[in-house]
């Protein structure tokens, strides 16, 4: 995006346990390389529980079971190994899997999220310049939700695998998706102010920036 954008465009959609075991096949779209593949309905998948897909050369009949592939958890996308062929494999399935709904988190007015890499030392004799250097070992993400909340939706998913949605832009669908554990937080009651919800989290597996 680039461009300045206001804080009230943004939102906050979170998902609850436990998650919910498919009921029938779900669909997915071709995002139009043949490779990736995007679940029509749900988005937060768990990968804990059983997950299935198929692909057929029809939409209809003939469904195989599909190996050559893996799965964006958060993101509720299915990245095969190869392009899909037309009349062969090119329609795909979620046969079997549990997903976790998402919803809005009312009467939230902040969120922060602090992707990190994180490093170590690696500077050794003779290095050019005496410079050190260092190198990457692992990312990780944190952040931090306020809310005008007053209730215990998030104090009892308190250590759960959350779904989190953070939009940018909610009118653009632009957003940071992931999955995180509630950490804790804070609950302020200021006589001379407004009842308050904060609460901390901590990034689990992949964070992506969408839009789509």
């Amino acid at each position: 995006m680039g461009e300045v954008l206001a804080g009230v465009a943004a939102d906050i959609w979170i998902t609850s346990t436990p998650g919910i075991t498919l009921s029938s096949s779900e669909s997915c779209t071709d995002s139009g390389d043949h490779i990736v593949y995007i679940a029509n309905t749900h988005i937060f998948w768990d990968w804990t529980k059983p997950f299935t897909v198929q692909c057929s050369p029809n939409g209809s009949t003939s469904w195989v079971t599909a190996t050559d592939y893996i799965v964006l958890w958060a993101a509720g996308r299915i990245k095969f190994n190869t392009a899909r062929t037309s009349g062969v494999n090119n329609f795909v399935r979620i046969s079997a899997g549990d997903y976790f709904p998402a919803t809005q988190l009312q009467s939230a007015y902040s969120w922060t999220y602090t992707p990190k890499v994180n490093s170590k030392d690696s500077t050794s004799f003779q290095a050019p310049g005496a410079w050190g250097s260092t190198t990457a070992t692992t990312k990780s993400g944190s952040g931090k939700i306020d809310s005008y909340r007053n209730d215990d939706r998030m104090h009892a998913e308190l250590s759960n695998l959350l779904g989190m949605q953070l939009f940018i832009n909610k009118s653009l669908n632009a957003r940071f998706q992931f999955f995180a554990r509630h950490e804790g937080g804070a609950a302020k009651s200021p006589a001379t102010a407004l009842q308050e919800q904060e609460f901390n989290f901590t990034v689990v597996r992949d964070a992506y920036l969408l839009t789509s």
